[in-house]
């Protein structure tokens, strides 16, 4: 601990030395103080809004992102885990109530409530139809948001916390296919590709470890990444192949992947480093950053930030992936996201949403 916290302040004093006298990339703005254990953000553009679930509290606290302050919180859902908007609507996950809240996007109210199978978690919106996958009784529904009425209900073979709407398909990762301990498949499916509209299935058997991360290579042709994989998978949905597209060793414990400057940057929990991938030429390259690298969010082809939770230090990245400045964060970043020209960031032990104008 010593060695990274002497790395941090080596590298944040070699930063503000290098670029003395020149203009920032981020300023601080504000830090609105919350409350609870926050560890989901949305950002409503339309609205200039920020949402903040609080697990803790079970709540989601609403902050005013022009007047820069918590001015709501709501509060009709018993353990909301999931937010998306839709038109005039926000529509919140509620877990333990077996159901998905509407609330009105302008005055916050609460309008509605959707039954859902137990378990409510994960949820995306497409074309007025709100998909969301329970987990205590694993099933993937699909609702016409107009009335409320589920269209199709897709039984899942387990726990799907996180799933992706590409192209006509709807990609399901398995989370628990893989046992940490036994090093072992537990399931025989990692992933399951849907057409919803010609009910096709296929899933993949076994092959990736924990899957989270999918991109999109071009239509029908995905890269998968999981968890605890060494490797990026690629799958072609059309022909049914999966096969390895790159390996490494050492680099584990996969939290996040992004597609910036024409290269995908790949992070880990299990070393101090970035990775990034030419697609083209597969070389892979690394730059070394603090431990911990949970979220990335790039900046048009600009600015990619890094927020670790090791050092708590929020690392700021060129298009060359070059390292060009850092900022101290409170404890625990756990998800930023950027709305207009700022970066929102969200600290989960004692919890503050930091934003950041981007400058340069």
């Amino acid at each position: 601990m010593k060695v990274r916290l002497f790395v941090s302040c080596f590298l944040i004093a070699c930063f503000s030395w290098v670029f003395a006298g020149e203009t920032p990339v981020l300023t601080l703005r504000s830090e609105v103080a919350l409350e609870g254990k926050c560890v989901q953000l949305f950002v409503d553009e339309t609205y200039g809004r920020a949402f903040v679930i609080d697990y803790l509290n079970h709540t989601v606290h609403v902050v005013d992102l022009v007047e820069e302050r918590v001015f709501h919180r709501l509060t009709q859902s018993s353990y909301p885990v999931y937010l998306v908007f839709h038109a005039d609507r926000i529509y919140v996950s509620d877990f333990w109530g077996h159901k998905v809240d509407a609330y009105d996007r302008e005055s916050l109210l609460l309008i509605s409530s959707i039954p859902c199978k137990r378990g409510p978690g994960y949820m995306l919106e497409r074309g007025g139809l709100l998909y969301v996958a329970s987990q205590l009784e694993p099933v993937l529904q699909v609702f016409y948001l107009p009335t409320g009425q589920e269209l199709y209900a897709f039984p899942l073979e387990g726990r799907v916390p996180k799933f992706y709407l590409l192209d006509d398909l709807v990609i399901l990762p398995y989370y628990d296919n893989y046992h940490t301990w036994s090093r072992d498949f537990e399931m025989v499916d990692s992933v399951a590709f849907l057409n919803p509209t010609t009910f096709t299935r296929w899933n993949i058997e076994g092959k990736i470890k924990k899957p989270l991360h999918i991109l999109s290579l071009e239509s029908g042709k995905y890269l998968i990444a999981g968890y605890l994989d060494s490797a990026i998978w690629r799958v072609d949905w059309g022909q049914k192949e999966v096969t390895e597209y790159i390996t490494w060793k050492g680099h584990s414990h996969i939290m996040d992947v992004a597609l910036f400057a024409g290269k995908i940057a790949i992070t880990s929990m299990s070393e101090d480093d970035l990775f990034y991938l030419d697609p083209t030429s597969k070389e892979l390259k690394r730059i070394t950053l603090g431990g911990g690298i949970i979220d990335l969010e790039p900046y048009r082809d600009q600015y990619l930030f890094a927020a670790g939770n090791f050092d708590n230090l929020l690392y700021v990245l060129d298009g060359d992936y070059r390292l060009v400045e850092t900022k101290p964060l409170k404890d625990y970043p756990i998800a930023m996201k950027v709305y207009d020209n700022r970066l929102v960031v969200l600290n989960m032990d004692g919890p503050i949403l930091a934003t950041y104008e981007i400058g340069r």
